[in-house]
């Protein structure tokens, strides 16, 4: 097994450390927002369809909501 001292390990991180940390902001500024790590609980996601279902009645009622055929409509979004 090669042995290896201390300094020259440290010496070997500080050279790699600049491009480690730009590309480590390059890829966080790709990402518009955070990758979410966990599921939705059943409470999450029953009141998130509840709220998804109210906005759609909302946009109906508002004629937002063109259909153009049974399996086919346009959805016209806010600026």
């Amino acid at each position: 097994m090669a042995e290896i001292f201390f300094e020259d390990l440290e010496r070997t991180i500080a050279l790699g450390r600049r491009e480690v940390d730009r590309e480590i902001l390059r890829r966080r500024e790709c990402r518009e927002k955070p990758y979410r790590r966990k599921p939705r609980d059943e409470e999450e996601r029953r009141i998130l369809t509840i709220i998804a279902k109210k906005k759609w009645e909302r946009a109906e009622k508002e004629g937002k909501i063109a259909y153009l055929s049974p399996t086919e409509w346009y959805y016209e979004l806010d600026e």
